[in-house]
């Protein structure tokens, strides 16, 4: 389906829960998706420009993965990133690390994600970021694709209901006895 740029005629799938809008496919308007189908699972690009209709358009969405392209730079972090907060069945969130900055500066928290997947876990990654946006999180996750990521979770230790932490692939964590209410979970060391 790459260069498919409408996918309205989804609509037709009244039992359709999950969509993945993904590599190569094109989305940039959330207008261009099924509206009329209750979405529970929506993975869309990061290159959509508004996230302020999902509120409406699918009220029941639990999950939300806003995917990014290796081939692309990283857009601007997208309009109504607020509207999200609001969303009451709204509880997985799986983002690029690089906007976790834009959802601690949305002004609002967002204490209704219980798991949160950052990739692209960038070296020195500031986790005080995820404490201030997502203070009622539970599970954290965090990966990186090409480089090493070293990063400190002693902010974490501020997220109370916080049960578990894990790193996955290149991701190292540091200062892991400092967080004492979850445990914190990461690949061995390398021998290589």
């Amino acid at each position: 389906m790459p260069g498919v740029s409408d996918y309205r005629g989804l609509n037709a799938l009244t039992g359709l829960r999950d969509l993945y809008v993904g590599d190569g496919m094109i989305c940039r308007d959330l207008d261009a998706l099924p509206t009329k189908v209750p979405l529970e699972d929506l993975g869309i690009p990061s290159t959509v420009t508004d996230l302020t209709p999902l509120r409406e358009a699918w009220p029941g969405l639990t999950a939300l993965r806003l995917l990014e392209s290796d081939d692309v730079p990283l857009p601007p972090p997208p309009r109504g990133l607020r509207t999200l907060a609001d969303m009451p069945s709204l509880t997985t969130l799986v983002v690029s690390a690089r906007l976790v900055r834009a959802f601690a500066a949305a002004g609002t928290p967002f204490p209704r994600v219980k798991l949160l997947r950052l990739m692209d876990t960038e070296d020195g990654q500031d986790l005080a970021e995820v404490v201030t946006a997502f203070p009622g999180l539970k599970e954290l996750v965090l990966s990186a694709s090409k480089r090493p990521a070293t990063v400190d979770v002693t902010p974490l230790r501020e997220v109370g209901p916080l049960r578990s932490v894990e790193a996955l692939s290149t991701v190292h964590l540091v200062n892991t006895d400092r967080v004492h209410q979850a445990p914190v979970h990461q690949p061995p060391e390398s021998r290589y």
